[in-house]
């Protein structure tokens, strides 16, 4: 009978394999070494091996020790067993061979020594070594060479140079046939196969020998993290050691044994290669790595960010089809301007048909998408290994991620290392997800591109055939054979644009130049915390500045030569088809953005550029980077555009362009083209700042930049910051312990024991937005912690409980325990409407948004540098308010009428509340209004200007402001007891 492991086993196997065909079919035969990246520009990068690897090498090295072959002395060891053997060995005979053992040593490492200490050589040193051994020499030595042999660098360098040399002799001699006729081209292209198979085997050999330097590297990456090995060190300590030990200067039978046993133990103090083990990190490293998991999964955990992913991958994908198109038209009008009649020899282009290839490609592709998907949800990993989860070590919780292995092992009895792998898992589902959604449109990319290339390379072949004087029927057939090959084997090239396009497509990309520097920055400890996710944004960055002002492709290609006689014409088509495609949705927003449709359809980019104005617009439901539809009732119910990059940085910068051109003229002021490019670049860098990915840096400049005007310095904001980062973490971590990783009873046993742990993730707080739609106010409580009140805490503190707050307000069981958060005139803000869509959409859309005509004022006088209101501040005489505290100030601002009156005192007056005061000043019906407008049109009486008008307005906002701190400085206790102290102090006591 079979037993209950055999069948775990069994079944884990089955669902470890599922897929595995297809991912070797699709990813097999060029997924990355994971120990080498290839950067863009030529570089590679060596990683360092997995933490796990680590551990586990330790542990063979410990439980086993060295198994592998004894080292060669140069030496007949059978020979010198033979002689220690012999019972008539003579003393002499023994000294005689111990001493030119050791001369051996000296002799075998000495050359080595040499080359260890030699000089560093150039490229041009290492050419003239090329050179001098002559490249025929140089040819004969790599084509004799076997597999896996290396070669000294000048030889490498020297099969370069052959191997550029052959192609010179093998263009010339392929000009040279197509020039000639009869026996004469018959001896060319004999001779031209013959220097091709030459030239064939050359470049596959010092491919080779490239490839295992390249393996060699990361080979002597991995050999830093030895602990106690330095290879240098070493062999000049034991060179040193052995000096003089031969039968000349040394007789071993007359030494004495104090003499032995000293030279014996200096020998011990030598660096001592046999302990060294590979550094593991410390429990530091270890916890912060663990820290850093929870803490970006978190961060993914709501199904919003899901489908904003897949809906921005779509976006691109389509985007991408669309430039495909225009640079096929671009590529055939470009032909037939460069070829005339001989237009469709021209292959240096994109062809009309490659759109329709890549089109074809998504359909066929979405068999092996969609198991691939499935593959990856099961393994953990993405066939190219990539990812956007910026971490580097992304299973830190764990040894083994793929479901089916946890099974297998499971199955063998291994329930301990099952515990913490189940809990890694669980840890991880969000970047899982993640990896799967990515791993949809990696292997669609992929076929894309195979599709594109077969179609492309068969054109060619056709054109070339059809030069050649062949018949169309027989050119077809080209094509067709071409088309096969490519499909059935494609090439390494091939192989590598299917792989760079794949991390392309889903913003994966391994950034170049300064990009990568600050990623490494920003993956310092510490700095993850304030960046979490940087590779992404900064990919979706570039595709918007390559689809609006990057034209330095379109000018390199130009340099290259778009003519019959360059190599940039495909560029040029691919680089202007991304041009005309942004700027062919820009101005299409553009033309939206300008009111064309009057007030039925308005468009919001950034917003006013002041963040004061911006937040007036804001509270009142028009979402910055939003399309609004107007209602029947005069409101507006408002659609996102932000989650589809990187369309969207196009269409904000757009919107930022119209909304700056809208009261502008550009035929009387030239000047304002250069205001409006300003305005766009300006636009694009305040979009990136307000990505997701990117909210801990814009908290950070937050902090630095002080936008709201708080009261406090920088350093204390930065401790204020700092805290709050370190109350992020940790309240993911608790948040994620309570519910994912625990898969919920972490939530359910607190609850049953009635203990508050409070923590939140990204899914708890789509989890409270839909059960709670109003927003609350993160103000720190009205509390006494350790003695002394919330608010009155060190700045890192406060800083840290404005993290608990937070993560209350991001958990339904405890954001009823918040004050509602409220706006500048006292009404709830409301954070979603309510609706299980919001799960889900990642289009996020407003009901009832309404900008009244004192909003558009108070936004228009911001505009003109007039002024702008600022939100209420939330201190009073040096006192911070607590989030109830705060919320009666702004209830008192905003109901006390003219008089300093309250509802419910004598001959309170409610049409004199603050708003309704402002409000009749933007009716020229009212005396207020009559006096305003009336003021600005007669030039003759009286007039003011906007700032005049600014200052009107908020002539009545601090008038209340007047009435409301005073009640709160005779009402509220803290603040009450420092007016007495100054007043104490004011009169000498």
């Amino acid at each position: 009978m079979v037993s209950v492991s055999k069948l775990v086993e069994a079944g884990a196997k089955k669902i470890g394999g599922f897929g595995e065909e297809t991912s070797a079919k699709v990813f097999g035969r060029d997924a990355p070494d994971d120990t080498i990246t290839k950067m863009g520009d030529g570089d590679i990068l060596v990683k360092s091996m997995p933490e796990e690897e680590v551990v586990e090498l330790n542990k063979i090295i410990a439980d086993t020790g060295y198994q592998g072959p004894a080292l060669d002395f140069g030496l007949d060891f059978a020979r010198i067993g033979e002689i220690f053997d012999r019972a008539e060995l003579l003393a002499d005979d023994s000294g005689r061979l111990i001493g030119n053992l050791m001369e051996d040593i000296k002799v075998q490492n000495k050359a080595l020594f040499k080359h260890m200490k030699r000089d560093k050589q150039s490229l041009e040193d290492l050419l003239k070594l090329a050179e001098a051994a002559g490249v025929d020499s140089m040819m004969y030595k790599f084509l004799k060479m076997k597999p896996g042999q290396m070669a000294p660098p000048e030889d490498v360098v020297g099969g370069i140079v052959a191997i550029v040399r052959l192609t010179k002799e093998l263009d010339h001699g392929v000009q040279l046939a197509l020039q000639a006729t009869g026996p004469e081209k018959a001896a060319l292209m004999q001779q031209i196969a013959r220097l091709g198979a030459i030239q064939s085997n050359l470049s596959a050999k010092v491919s080779g020998v490239v490839s295992e330097y390249g393996r060699g590297l990361a080979v002597v990456r991995n050999v830093q993290k030895l602990e106690g090995l330095n290879l240098k060190n070493y062999s000049e300590e034991l060179t040193d050691y052995i000096k003089g030990w031969d039968e000349k200067s040394i007789d071993f039978n007359t030494m004495e044994e104090g003499e032995m046993n000293m030279k014996l133990l200096q020998y011990t103090q030598l660096s001592n290669p046999a302990k060294a083990k590979y550094v593991e990190k410390g429990a530091w490293a270890k916890s912060y790595d663990v820290a850093m998991e929870i803490y970006i999964n978190a961060l993914l955990s709501s199904p919003v960010t899901h489908f904003v992913n897949q809906g921005g991958n779509l976006a691109f994908q389509t985007q991408r089809l669309l430039e495909r198109g225009v640079a096929g038209v671009i590529g055939e009008f470009r032909s037939k301007m460069i070829g005339g009649a001989n237009a469709e020899l021209v292959t240096d282009r994109v062809f009309m048909g490659e759109m329709a290839a890549e089109a074809q490609a998504i359909i066929m592709a979405q068999k092996e998408a969609w198991t691939l998907m499935g593959r990856t949800l099961i393994t953990g990993e993405s066939g190219d290994f990539a990812s956007k989860i910026d971490l580097k070590n992304r299973r830190a919780i764990g040894k083994e991620d793929n479901i089916g292995k946890i099974m297998e092992n499971a199955g063998k009895g291994d329930f301990s290392g099952m515990f913490y792998d189940v809990l890694g898992v669980a840890t991880r589902i969000p970047g899982r997800f993640l990896a799967s959604e990515d791993e949809l449109f990696k292997v669609i990319s992929r076929r894309r591109v195979q599709y594109r290339e077969a179609h492309k390379r068969g054109s060619i072949d056709y054109r070339l055939a059809l030069k050649a004087g062949k018949t169309r029927e027989e050119a077809s057939n080209t094509f067709s054979q071409t088309y096969a090959d490519v499909m059935t084997n494609p090439s390494s090239d091939v192989l590598d644009m299917m792989e760079l396009e794949a991390k392309e497509m889903t913003f994966q990309s391994d950034l170049e130049g300064i990009a990568a520097k600050l990623g490494g920055v920003a993956n310092l400890p510490g700095v993850k915390v304030v960046v979490p996710f940087y590779k992404t944004p900064a990919n979706i960055v570039q595709n918007v500045w390559d689809r609006s002002f990057n034209v330095f492709p379109v000018a390199r290609a130009i340099k290259k030569g778009i003519g019959p006689k360059g190599s940039g014409g495909r560029e040029f088509d691919d680089a202007m088809s991304k041009l005309a495609t942004g700027w062919g949705v820009m101005s299409t927003m553009m033309y939206f953005a300008s009111g064309q449709y009057g007030d039925d359809i308005i468009v919001t980019g950034t917003g006013p550029t002041d963040k004061k104005a911006r937040k007036i617009m804001t509270d009142k439901g028009i979402q910055p980077y939003s399309i609004g539809i107007k209602n029947d009732d005069g409101t507006y119910q408002t659609f996102t555009f932000s989650r589809m990059d990187p369309m969207s940085g196009l269409l904000a910068m757009a919107a930022d362009m119209a909304y700056y051109m809208r009261d502008s003229d550009l035929s009387e002021d030239p000047k304002l083209y250069d205001a409006m490019m300003s305005a766009a670049t300006l636009s694009a860098s305040q979009y990136a700042t307000n990505m997701p990915f990117l909210q801990g840096f814009a908290e950070l400049m937050t902090a630095v930049g002080n936008p709201y005007g708080e009261k406090e310095d920088i350093i204390e904001r930065l401790q204020l910051f700092a805290g709050k980062k370190v109350g992020d973490v940790g309240m993911a971590l608790s948040g994620s312990a309570q519910g994912r990783m625990t898969f919920g009873l972490g939530t359910y046993f607190a609850e049953q024991a009635d203990i508050p742990v409070i923590g939140a993730t990204s899914f708890s707080g789509a989890m409270e937005r839909y059960s709670n739609p109003t927003a609350s106010n993160t103000m720190l409580p009205d509390e006494y912690i350790f003695g002394t009140h919330s608010t009155e805490l060190h700045p890192f503190l406060q800083g840290f409980y404005k993290s608990v707050q937070e993560a209350k307000a991001r958990h339904p069981s405890f954001s009823d325990q918040l004050p509602p958060g409220l706006d500048f005139w006292g009404n709830e803000r409301k954070q979603s409407k309510g609706t299980f869509e919001e799960f889900f959409n990642p289009i996020r859309t407003t009901h009832d948004a309404e900008l009244t005509p004192l909003d558009q004022e108070l936004i228009r006088l911001s505009e003109v540098d007039a002024g702008t209101f600022s939100m209420h501040k939330k201190s009073i005489e040096g006192v911070k308010l607590s989030g109830q505290d705060y919320n009666d100030y702004i209830y008192l601002i905003n109901n006390y009428d003219e008089e300093g009156r309250l509802p419910g005192d004598r001959g309170y007056n409610p049409e004199e509340t603050l708003l309704n005061t402002l409000n009749s000043y933007m009716d020229p019906t009212t005396d207020n209004g009559a006096f305003y407008f009336g003021a600005s049109r007669d030039k003759d009486k009286n007039a003011f200007d906007d700032e005049s008008r600014y200052n009107l307005l908020s002539a009545e906002v601090t008038q209340r402001r007047s009435y409301a701190r005073k009640f709160m400085r005779e009402n509220v206790g803290r603040i009450r007891e420092v007016v007495e102290e100054k007043e104490l102090l004011k009169s000498g006591y």
